[in-house]
């Protein structure tokens, strides 16, 4: 779906008053060349995926509390989701380190960066 911001910088791209809907005159300064360099620059950064920003606690070793943690919201039945917003890790982080301590198997297809590795505080 295309945002409201998009939705006007195209149409002063194609010379049309975004507020009135009417054509923007020749000598309207959203004509010239270096503005409409200007909003095909915007569009481009507003149509780029946006990256999510990684994990605050995204590559720092776990701690005996955090497992505890893990272990205790997993058993609970909480999702990966929510223990991952909750530990502010990722979901993979999450999931990774569900299999590392044999709490869940690792899903088709998911491959553990790093071997095996044991449990914090052992």
């Amino acid at each position: 779906m295309e945002t409201r911001e998009l939705q006007i910088l195209r149409q002063l791209l194609n010379g049309i008053d975004p507020v009135s809907g009417r054509r923007l005159s020749r000598s309207s300064p959203y004509r010239r060349p270096e503005i409409v360099d200007a909003l095909n620059a915007a569009v481009a950064v507003l149509e780029e995926p946006r990256r999510a920003l990684p994990a605050p606690r995204s590559g720092m070793p776990w701690t005996p509390e955090e497992e505890r943690s893990l272990t205790a919201r997993f058993e609970a039945g909480e999702t990966i989701g929510d223990i991952a917003g909750h530990l502010e890790r990722s979901p993979a982080a999450i999931t990774a380190r569900l299999i590392q301590l044999e709490l869940i198997e690792a899903p088709a297809g998911f491959r553990l960066r790093f071997g095996p590795t044991a449990p914090a505080g052992t």
